[in-house]
């Protein structure tokens, strides 16, 4: 829904510029007078409304207790120290996916953000990592965002300079992933 209502407020935004310069053009299905004060009226007001509709539909981290709470942030605590280094994972069961290394990185807020990279076969399917998400979707709930990369070549796998914007540029790493 939050897709939806965020679409609305993109359109009817790009409808409120476009009404300030030609204001027939934005009122299309108005017959009457079209004019930029009415066009800015319309546009404006949906683009308000469609914002509020957005920020009420997007969904919010749920709350959890609070001795979850305080265990969780003395843990995070305690390795503080480690949260920015790699670390190795066991490999998971599925053969044609494996986990090779994770990374966490510490959030000020308390919480943590966390990149998985993963290698898989060349002839693995869209469907198969559809699949594997969901299957192992409760395995990644903790921290406040969560980041699995899928490779196709081992010697690619390397985390980007900054893990948390997953931001690989380069042609040799998009073509691998």
């Amino acid at each position: 829904m939050e897709n939806l209502f965020g679409l609305l407020v993109l359109t009817s935004f790009i409808l409120l510029v476009i009404g300030i310069f030609k204001p027939k053009t934005s009122l299309f299905w108005d017959k009457n007078a079209a004019t930029r004060k009415k066009s800015a009226f319309i546009y404006g007001a949906l683009t308000v409304l469609f914002f509020i509709f957005f920020g009420v539909t997007t969904d919010r981290k749920p709350k959890e207790k609070v001795e979850t709470l305080s265990t969780e942030k003395q843990t995070i605590s305690n390795n503080n120290e480690q949260a920015k280094t790699e670390t190795p994972v066991p490999v998971v069961k599925d053969p044609t996916i494996e986990k090779v290394k994770d990374k966490k990185e510490q959030r000020a807020d308390g919480d943590f953000n966390q990149m998985t990279l993963f290698l898989v076969d060349t002839a693995i399917s869209i469907d198969d990592l559809s699949k594997y998400c969901l299957d192992h979707k409760n395995d990644y709930t903790n921290g406040y965002f969560q980041i699995l990369v899928f490779f196709k070549n081992e010697k690619a796998i390397r985390f980007p300079d900054n893990p948390i914007t997953a931001t690989y540029m380069e042609e040799k790493d998009l073509k691998n992933i």
